[in-house]
């Protein structure tokens, strides 16, 4: 018998606690798996709207340039020279 083991002391299941730890460490797992799979996904699909609206503010591009050259052209009006041609300034 061995004289360092306390009789007092009642002997620990340690096999159950290590398989209840284990199941709970495997579950914490596959949920954090789960979640990470989730996020992904969903990065995805931010990612795919994000891409059409950058496609659609460039088909914008041609319309924006004809209306600021248009507001250009309305805001400074052509001015004559001496010699009677117009010209922007």
């Amino acid at each position: 018998m061995d004289t360092n083991m306390n009789i007092d002391e009642p002997e620990v299941d340690l096999t159950n606690e290590s398989s209840t730890f284990e199941r709970k460490r495997r579950q914490l797992i596959l949920q954090i798996s789960n979640n990470m799979h989730e996020i992904v996904n969903l990065l995805d699909v931010l990612n795919k709207n994000l891409e059409s609206v950058n496609g659609v503010g460039k088909e914008f591009d041609k319309v924006a340039s004809l209306w600021m050259s248009f507001h250009e052209s309305v805001t400074n009006p052509p001015v004559e020279n001496d010699n009677g041609n117009a010209f922007k300034v």
